[in-house]
């Protein structure tokens, strides 16, 4: 299927992968799925796509003839690692030809398939399927605690900035206290819109070293009871929930 790219003239490869991962995101695809770009130039200029299901010796036959400088595919065609890139074996053979056809090559597959509206959820409307859902965990993303220090002086462009932007604090901040268990344990609800200091907090410059020492016999509920002797079991095993430990 040929499909022309209406982008204008001087669209590079990575300009239309970078749209494609904004529409399905590359890192939506399972563990060790191959998909994105696989061969050619990210920085070569593309005025036509040619899309396929997969590559072959056709697809790229008539990528030459129709003069187009993508194929982008659904199955990778590198999945296992190559150990050599021979012309007398089909893999190696089928990236020659891409590359003296000075093609570009790339697949959108399991994230395709994953997406909202993807073609599993295409698949599941066809069958005239119910209650849809995903079986199984793709991926988590992490989550990082984020410190703002400023200098002296700014605290009140900085509030106001970060208020503008309609970011909100836990509880009662300040130097030594937190509240995100009882958040995560669902006692307590964030405040938006309130920033306080903690009268003993101080403003000024410390070192900040973090240890971690977990005992690999306690289990996740265990660690919260230890590390903070204030919670009861009850909080610990909702923050454990709410952290998705099982």
């Amino acid at each position: 299927m040929r499909t022309p790219f209406l982008r204008p003239m001087g669209a590079k490869v990575k300009d239309i992968l970078a749209v494609l991962d904004g529409a399905w995101p590359l890192a939506w695809a399972v563990p060790e799925d191959r998909v994105g770009l696989q061969v050619g130039d990210p920085e070569a200029e593309v005025r036509e796509v040619l899309v396929a299901l997969e590559v072959s010796a056709a697809v790229i036959a008539e990528a030459r003839n129709l003069a187009v400088q993508l194929v982008l595919t659904h199955h990778p065609l590198l999945y296992q690692p190559l150990s050599a890139l021979r012309e007398d074996q089909p893999g190696g053979k089928l990236v020659a030809e891409i590359l003296r056809a000075g093609l570009a090559l790339a697949s959108w597959h399991t994230n395709l398939d994953l997406a909202p509206g993807g073609l599993n959820d295409y698949l599941a409307q066809g069958l005239e399927l119910q209650e849809v859902e995903v079986l199984g965990v793709v991926r988590r993303d992490p989550w990082l605690k984020l410190t703002v220090f400023v200098p002296v002086g700014y605290e009140d462009p900085v509030r106001t900035a970060l208020m503008d932007d309609r970011i909100g604090v836990i509880g009662n901040n300040g130097k030594g206290k937190t509240t995100l268990l009882k958040v995560l344990a669902g006692a307590l609800q964030p405040q938006q819109g309130q920033i306080k200091r903690h009268p003993n907090a101080v403003i000024g410059f410390f070192e900040q070293t973090t240890t971690v020492c977990f005992d690999p016999l306690r289990t996740v509920e265990e660690e919260i009871l230890y590390s903070h002797p204030d919670v009861d079991l009850q909080m610990a095993r909702s923050v454990a929930g709410a952290m998705l430990f099982e």
